[in-house]
């Protein structure tokens, strides 16, 4: 089993986060000598196994005795970036997230959904203000259960959501909890999103938490 990789270094270990809502974070435990070619504002790609690639942003990187701990965010990490304010009439709601992406430097995924960005807003103001923030009034606008979210390639999801059943793999089921709606799988490199379904609920996080010698992944499900 192949272990997890940062621009092709090796990582000691690592822990991501996906959530339906928002940008995906990574927190990585790496080599001194490994982060010193990898610093915060770099472009960097996680990669575990055959199937799993993370593209990011390096956001911070702190080193200690001969570790270093990097925190990844999904894309280019400028959903902080303000904005410009612009006025709309009549237009589609791809027009302003396009408009709005392209401040960020982020790009909009082409499995966005296509009813969801096409909703015609009347009339559309959007102030100055960051990003993340005028895609979630943008969502909110949008039709009901619309959200957005940076996926594992680095562009932007936005729509509602279909839960359709991720694809099959082999795990063992290590841990449960029916009251707080998790499970907990040892499997190797899953491919498993929020925003899909499993054992016949909808995902809502799902968190890959990557060792050398071990690899699990926990799902939260929609309550």
């Amino acid at each position: 089993m192949g272990f997890a990789k940062v621009n092709g270094s090796d990582i000691q270990h690592a822990r991501i986060e996906l959530s339906r809502f928002g940008a995906w974070t990574a927190d990585l435990i790496v080599d001194a000598a490994t982060a010193a070619g990898i610093s915060a504002g770099q472009k960097a790609t996680i990669t575990y196994g055959q199937s799993l690639s993370f593209s990011g942003t390096v956001f911070r990187s702190d080193a200690f005795a001969n570790q270093a701990a990097l925190r990844m965010v999904g894309g280019t990490n400028k959903l902080g970036t303000l904005c410009k304010p612009r006025f709309y009439r009549g237009a589609a709601i791809k027009i302003p997230i396009g408009d709005i992406l392209g401040d960020a430097g982020e790009t909009i995924s082409a499995t966005s959904d296509a009813a969801a960005l096409s909703v015609v807003l009347p009339f559309w103001t959007m102030i100055q203000q960051p990003v993340g923030l005028g895609l979630t009034m943008l969502s909110r606008a949008g039709p009901s259960g619309c959200v957005w979210r940076v996926l594992a390639d680095g562009s932007v999801f936005f729509g509602v959501d279909g839960f359709i059943p991720c694809p099959d793999f082999d795990y063992e089921l290590l841990d449960y909890s029916t009251e707080q709606g998790y499970q907990i799988l040892a499997a190797e490199a899953p491919r498993i999103d929020p925003g899909q379904s499993f054992a016949g609920h909808n995902v809502s996080l799902v968190e890959h938490i990557l060792d050398p010698d071990k690899s699990r992944v926990k799902i939260w499900f929609e309550q």
